[in-house]
């Protein structure tokens, strides 16, 4: 959903969860879902985000062609593989989830828990993810992180893969 959708996490959790809710378990349920039945399933704030999506997928139908983006943009085909060839010599993932696990093994190892390490993990991906969009001029300058915190939390900064990181800590001691 995230990836075809272009959405963000929270919204791609949320779609995630109603779209599995309502029986939408695998990517051939997604690709046969209509328009009308994802408005129905999803709230409106990501009706627009869908339904690009979908308008891009039925596009890419009548053509005819299965084509996969690229880095550059240029389109390169993509066949369906034979059951009889050999697996591929390049995986393509998403980088976040490969820099999220690679951050929580180095934040494990100087010494936090796995839950503790998850969060400075994925708060250190973001903060990646968010200089490489402005470095592309595709997020603003802004940062959006304002601190709202309650007087029995104190914040603490973390350095992670060397980016400092902003963290709660909670009345219990524990790192969020």
């Amino acid at each position: 959903v995230q990836s075809c959708a272009k959405l963000e996490g929270a919204d791609a959790l949320e779609a995630t969860r109603l779209l599995f809710e309502a029986g939408v378990v695998d990517a051939m349920a997604l690709n046969q879902m209509s328009a009308d039945h994802a408005c129905e399933i999803l709230p409106k704030k990501l009706h627009h985000k869908i339904l690009i999506a979908i308008r891009q997928r039925d596009q890419r139908e009548v053509n005819g062609s299965r084509k996969r983006a690229r880095r550059g943009g240029e389109m390169q085909e993509v066949e369906p593989p034979d059951a009889s060839s050999q697996p591929p010599k390049q995986v393509i993932v998403n980088r976040s989830p490969v820099m999220i696990l690679w951050a929580a093994c180095t934040a494990q190892i100087m010494g936090y828990s796995w839950a503790e390490a998850l969060s400075l993990a994925a708060a250190t991906a973001s903060l990646f993810a968010r200089a490489k969009g402005r470095s592309l001029g595709l997020v603003n300058g802004a940062d959006p992180l304002q601190s709202t915190q309650s007087s029995t939390q104190s914040n603490v900064s973390v350095s992670l893969l060397g980016q400092p990181v902003l963290a709660v800590k909670g009345a219990s001691g524990a790192i969020r």
